[in-house]
């Protein structure tokens, strides 16, 4: 099986290919213009999505799905970008669906941030992740800490399935 995960940016969306449960490749879509207009940059983060699909041929999906909530100390509070970042999440969104149902068997699974997160800083995230995946970059040289999201997803999402399907067995 062939998963491919996203975590959704404006300026830099993480991404993560595991095959097998092997972390095969990762990286960040970023739009051609960090100073074009929102639907200028989405449309790019989408063509650039676009392209890894037909590179990678996943057979599933994973897209982090912002809460709508956010934690008083970010943003102070306010909410701010949640907006621009429900643009790009639901326009990726679409991206993914569109391409797997021109394929019978890809899948695509939204997955609330709040149920992988649980609480856990984004530097805590990222440790770890790099202490699972030594040839991941460091923390420091991934803005926005992504890359390491996006791998993380993933890591988090095939061990709830494996728990899942054991418990489906016991």
């Amino acid at each position: 099986m062939i998963l491919l995960s996203l975590d959704p940016g404006i300026l830099a969306t993480g991404w993560a290919v595991l095959e097998d449960g092997a972390l095969r490749d990762w990286g960040e879509l970023r739009p051609d213009d960090a100073k074009a207009s929102v639907p200028a940059r989405i449309s790019s983060l989408c063509l650039e999505l676009e392209a890894r699909l037909g590179e990678f041929k996943p057979d599933m999906i994973l897209l982090e799905w912002n809460s709508g909530k956010v934690n008083v100390n970010r943003h102070k509070g306010g909410g701010a970008g949640l907006a621009v970042h429900g643009e790009v999440t639901g326009s990726l969104w679409r991206e993914a669906v569109h391409w797997a149902r021109r394929r019978a068997d890809a899948k695509v699974v939204p997955i609330d941030e709040n149920a992988w997160t649980r609480g856990v800083s984004k530097d805590a995230r990222a440790l770890a992740v790099k202490g699972l995946y030594p040839q991941l970059p460091n923390p420091e040289s991934d803005t926005g800490l992504h890359v390491h999201d996006a791998v993380g997803l993933a890591v988090w999402y095939l061990r709830e399935r494996a728990v899942r399907s054991h418990d489906l067995e016991g």
